[in-house]
């Protein structure tokens, strides 16, 4: 079984609406660090201010993105200011990206991992 132990600093594309966007999903320890980060444990109950934690994100795993203009048309370039601007006035938009760059993440992960087809098996003729 071949599994990853690196990240890919490339990243991968996906496209979310009519925008091509290049995304690297954070780590499971950069991801618990982020959590950390953004809560607060008060009396044994964690409070976490989620949008922040959500909005710096959506900063650290979007690396690049074509076919997004601003509201006067003008191509918007993939600056940390403007992909924060973006979650603002647009959350619904970065969940969406979150949620493909999960999609295609576990799609990848499972071609990674070499898992395949399952093989016959029952009482089929091809599983004798």
């Amino acid at each position: 079984m071949k599994l990853r132990t690196s990240a890919t600093p490339e990243g991968f594309p996906i496209i979310v609406g009519d925008a091509t966007i290049t995304v690297n999903p954070m780590s499971a320890s950069a991801m618990s660090r982020l959590r950390q980060k953004h809560s607060n444990i008060n009396r044994g109950v964690e409070k976490l201010n989620g949008s922040e934690m959500t909005k710096e994100m959506f900063d650290r795993v979007v690396l690049a993105w074509d076919g997004i203009q601003d509201e006067h048309d003008n191509p918007l370039p993939c600056t940390s200011e403007n992909k924060r601007l973006v979650y603002e006035h647009n959350p619904d938009f970065a969940a969406d990206v979150l949620k493909e760059m999960e999609a295609v993440a576990a799609e990848r992960r499972m071609g990674e991992e070499g898992n395949s087809q399952p093989g016959p098996s029952g009482t089929s003729p091809q599983a004798k």
